[in-house]
């Protein structure tokens, strides 16, 4: 069995504390824990049916007693190469500094280190320490008394992000370098894209929060044109997104996209994706040269196995024209209040990821007053009840002709209804975005 040693640095005054530590996160008694290693695989399994790549991970603790102690040695740790992923900090240690100012000392040279903060009271408020530590993602508070479940899984995730942490900082140096060739419109980009990296390694317990906010946080209104949208994970972390974005005073790009797989190497091509297009969006409104400039950044961003489905509509809010391309994602559907029918918006195109030759197209239509778009991942039409059926494209349009004169938000609502009633209670297996576009006088 492989092993990956992490080190780890605990800080309390209290020696039993120390002791109580290592009986939960030592070697001998991880290796055995089956409780332990269900959990591993049910964080970290990759879904190739083998061994998760962390399995056997072991733990290098060393002890700290006061907060003066801490700093040297984190200090020494780094200077020797073998910095500590992870450390595990009290608040209360007299006669010397509190755990926080502790932390606050750490984090001036080592600010990438994991902090959980152990105790059963504290000195300060919330507020006051946000404004001693900042607002960071790589702090944890835990309180005591704690279980022994509670500990292996905070120790198994964060030192796992932390791993993950420094390899993303060198797999995003290309695009490090192009940012910082960009103007000063672009600047905001690159405070955006370097939070959402930031975000995709927090605890994965927390992937739901990391997952809608890389979402819009508000929706545009317009005179022609009402959006309503959802998001809805599935268990663990996902890669669907979708975004509506400004690009002048007539024109929004509109964008709905899923990445394969799932985990944190879906969640970090997610925030690269979305980077990727508002970035060229500001560089050409053609749908089809988006997709490309997009395809190149995935294909040299990504490993090769993982790819993104995107459909990517640009709409002019004076002509309702529509101008549509699309890389490999379900065909979107275009309810047409004339004719009281469904037409699919299909474009044959390959995935982005898969080649940086792949050609795209792009179509355009125009809509009239009570059209609507429908757009949405295929986790809602492959959404299964327990004898494996799916929802499907024609119960979905069945829906959507049921009640077609529905606003966007009652449609939307409506859909995702019928979606749950037909799942009756069978697990998703996959996330759901779903767009609905009423297009009005």
């Amino acid at each position: 069995m492989a092993t990956c040693k992490k080190r780890i640095l605990l800080v309390d005054d209290n020696a039993a504390i120390h002791e109580d530590f290592k009986q939960i996160l030592c070697s001998e008694t991880f290796l055995k824990d089956v409780e332990q290693a269900a959990l591993e695989s049910e964080l970290f399994d990759d879904g190739s049916g083998g061994p998760s790549a962390i399995s056997g991970i072991q733990y290098d603790i060393d002890d700290a007693y006061q907060g003066e102690e801490a700093i040297e040695k984190v200090d020494a740790a780094a200077a020797a190469g073998e910095p500590y992923a992870l450390i595990f900090m009290d608040v209360r240690m007299p006669p010397g500094i509190d755990g926080i100012q502790t932390i606050q000392n750490i984090w001036k040279k080592h600010p990438d280190i994991e902090m959980v903060v152990c105790t059963a009271y504290s000195d300060y408020s919330w507020e006051e320490i946000l404004n001693m530590l900042g607002t960071t993602h790589h702090l944890l508070f835990v309180q005591k008394p704690f279980n022994s479940v509670t500990i292996k899984q905070i120790a198994l995730t964060m030192t796992k992000k932390w791993e993950l942490d420094r390899q993303n900082k060198a797999h995003i140096v290309n695009l490090e370098s192009r940012i910082a060739e960009r103007t000063k419109d672009l600047q905001e980009l690159v405070i955006e894209k370097e939070m959402f990296i930031d975000k995709i390694n927090e605890d994965l317990t927390l992937a739901e929060i990391v997952q809608h906010q890389l979402l819009p946080r508000a929706l545009p209104e317009l005179k022609t044109m009402e959006i309503a949208a959802s998001y809805i994970p599935a268990t663990g972390v996902g890669g669907d997104l979708y975004d509506v974005i400004k690009l002048d005073e007539v024109n929004y790009a509109i964008l709905i996209f899923d990445v394969s797989g799932h985990g944190v190497a879906a969640a970090l091509i997610t925030a690269i994706g979305k980077f990727s297009f508002k970035q060229h969006l500001q560089e050409t409104m053609d749908p089809k040269e988006v997709l490309t400039l997009v395809n190149k950044d995935i294909c040299i961003s990504t490993p090769p196995h993982m790819y993104i489905t995107a459909f990517l509509i640009i709409y002019n809010t004076e002509t309702r024209e529509v101008r549509f391309s699309s890389a490999g994602h379900t065909p979107q559907l275009h309810y047409r209040k004339a004719y009281n029918d469904i037409q699919e918006l299909r474009i044959r195109c390959l995935f982005l990821g898969v080649d940086t030759g792949t050609k795209f197209k792009t179509e355009s239509l125009v809509l009239e007053n009570g059209d609507k778009l429908i757009l949405f991942t295929d986790g809602l039409t492959e959404t299964c009840r327990e004898n494996d059926t799916l929802f499907g494209r024609q119960r979905l349009k069945d829906v959507i002709l049921e009640k077609p004169n529905l606003s966007s938000t009652e449609m939307k609502d409506f859909i995702l209804k019928k979606n749950e009633e037909f799942r009756e209670g069978f697990n998703r297996l996959d996330d759901l975005c779903l767009l609905v576009i009423d297009i009005k006088n």
